[in-house]
């Protein structure tokens, strides 16, 4: 048997999931699941060949790439990037995420499915409107979207007479087209969860000086335009209108009280490449209506995110923030972070926290504003603490899976050779309730898994060059067991 280790490279795996359904999403054979990747330390990446890469493409919500060697990963020389994820079907969305560990890391980035959109947020598509052989709009186009289920809150867009519309390469659009507009409030942990770069955001002011804040959004809003031959409308060489409503209880952090009349919102658009939310314009709120919400009007000269919202004068960040150190056994927890105040989602930091480096180096953090950190494990809280200060220097959150523990030794050999054996460092999966759920990362093919259920019988996955391969296991009396995947060469 000729046995040996993968090569020790710096390992992370993004994982693209549903916003809703927090399912892997899994392409159609014609279109694919892309990431791509940007930001300051983009050179730094490398594929599983070691060979230098930006752009990943899979069937599957699933990647792994590599860091080069000489890059001297620590909490204070991380790697820092912005995932670009994108598929069919789904509105394109990009988080920066910053890489402290060499032992491994896993991410999560969210996309909204235009058709099935999470808690909080309304998606409504017509196809109405129409532009001649030059790409100019033949008559005006008034869209009103569905009223948001909670906030009964709607947006409006008006593209007028006579104005082209071309798409990112400088194409215009011919014939009918197809407006797609989802809309999300700013009450909904689901719908929060969703808004692109975080609430831990990065901005470019007004003066046009780049920093780190906590964002507040009244409300925001993304629009497609497509039209017969599916090009997407990018630019436009007359204003379009859009007509934002914000529910009526928002608190207005500038005024310290609720919306009103004749206040005055700041208006951004999210830059996917650079993860970055753009201050663009103001506007002026009227209202209420008869459901009690106001509304803001601006007007924009390209499609990307919208939102009205502010900065939060009262949260100073940090560059260095509190360490989170989870303890108990586990193999792996997602942390998530809400405000005291309110218990609203407040951040999540999209990161999978493995045994292996059971640490979590908070960045640009807020001070001085209580939170309750959390860990889940799939569907379940499996611990949670309070802190009152995320700029502070250390913290333990204790997490408790219950269930029956596993050890597992995991060898991948070759179809065609099957004495040249390899014990992987890779993500394992497991199939649960319908569902394939991240159960944790395994280091030389050894992992612990938690949380199993005795007398089950349970299949287990892993991820190589864009096939999912299995193996089973049938949870016993025994504490160890060993799984074997053959993978095509």
């Amino acid at each position: 048997m000729v046995l040996f280790n993968e090569d020790p490279l710096i390992l992370v795996t993004i994982e693209v999931v549903d916003a809703k359904t927090q399912e892997q999403i899994v392409a159609d054979l014609a279109d694919s699941v892309q990431i791509n990747i940007e930001g300051n330390d983009k050179d730094a990446i490398i594929d599983l060949t070691e060979k230098p890469s930006t752009f990943f493409t899979s069937h599957y919500g699933f990647f792994t790439f590599a860091i080069i060697d000489d890059h001297q990963i620590s909490p204070t020389n991380p790697v820092r990037i912005t995932i670009v994820a994108s598929s069919e079907g789904y509105i394109t969305n990009s988080i920066p995420i910053t890489i402290t560990s060499t032992q491994g890391e896993t991410y999560t980035i969210a996309l909204v499915q235009r058709s099935n959109p999470p808690e909080g947020s309304v998606s409504t598509t017509k196809t109405e409107g129409l532009t001649d052989s030059e790409g100019a709009v033949k008559e005006d186009i008034v869209f009103t979207s569905d009223p948001e289920s909670n906030t009964k809150t709607e947006v409006t867009l008006k593209v007028t007479q006579g104005t082209i519309i071309k798409d990112e390469e400088g194409e215009v659009l011919t014939g009918n087209l197809t407006t797609n507009i989802t809309l999300f409030n700013n009450q909904s942990s689901e719908s929060l969860n969703s808004f692109p770069g975080g609430l831990f955001a990065n901005v470019t002011d007004r003066t046009g000086e780049s920093k780190d804040v906590i964002f507040i959004p009244a409300a925001f809003v993304s629009v497609e335009i497509t039209d017969e031959s599916g090009k997407n409308a990018k630019t436009f060489d007359k204003p379009v209108e859009v007509s934002l409503q914000i529910p009526g209880d928002t608190h207005n952090p500038e005024t310290d009280t609720t919306i009103r009349n004749g206040d005055i919102l700041p208006i951004w658009n999210y830059d996917e490449e650079k993860a970055t939310w753009v201050y663009y314009t103001e506007g002026t709120v009227s209202g209420p209506d008869e459901n009690g919400n106001f509304e803001v009007p601006f007007a924009v000269a390209h499609f990307s995110y919208w939102t009205a919202g502010w900065e939060d004068k009262a949260g100073e960040m940090c560059e260095e923030g509190l360490t989170i150190h989870i303890t108990g056994e586990f193999t792996t927890v997602e942390v998530r972070i809400l405000k005291q105040s309110d218990g609203t989602y407040f951040s999540s930091l999209g990161k999978r926290v493995n045994s292996t480096d059971p640490h979590v180096h908070l960045q640009k953090s807020p001070r001085n504003i209580p939170v309750t950190i959390e860990a889940w494990y799939g569907s379940d809280i499996v611990g949670s603490v309070n802190v009152d200060n995320l700029c502070g220097e250390y913290v333990n959150l204790e997490v408790d899976i219950p269930g029956k523990e596993v050890s597992f030794s995991v060898e991948v050999y070759d179809n065609n050779d099957p004495e040249k054996r390899m014990r992987p460092n890779r993500g394992i999966y497991i199939d649960e309730n319908g569902s394939r759920k991240y159960v944790g990362y395994m280091k030389d093919g050894e992992i612990t898994v938690y949380g199993l259920t005795e007398g089950i019988e349970y299949t287990f996955w892993v991820f190589h060059e864009d096939t999912w391969y299995s193996g089973t296991h049938l949870v016993d009396e025994r504490s160890f067991a060993e799984i074997e995947f053959p993978v095509e060469p």
